[in-house]
Order: structure tokens, then sequence, then C-alpha cells
């Protein structure tokens, strides 16, 4: 994928992503990622493609 079809994809739900991260601690974090389930990564495919976008 080119660099610029990438930011039109992704940089906006990346930014909000990495701000969403940047709430909790470096353990919390790591947590979440150890414990992730099959609905959770839904959900995170759901908003990188922007399903949960308000409209």
């Amino acid at each position: 994928m080119e660099a610029l079809m990438w930011a039109h994809r992704f940089a906006a739900p990346h930014a909000q992503l990495a701000d969403l991260l940047d709430q909790h601690d470096t353990e919390a974090v790591a947590d979440a990622r150890r414990n992730i389930t099959a609905a959770d990564r839904a959900v995170v495919e759901r908003f990188l493609s922007r399903e949960l976008d308000l409209r």
C-alpha cells in the first residue's frame, strides 16, 4: 500500500487510537493486549473501517 493511500485510509483512526492509548499507562495497555478477545478484534476492525464514526 502506498504511503499516501495508507495516510488517507488510516491516519485519522491511527491518531485517535494513539490518543486513547496515551490515556493509559504502559502496564494497562500491555494487560489489554494480553487479554484481547475475538470480540475486541472485531470492534477494532470496525473502528479502522470507520463503521463506528458518528454521522
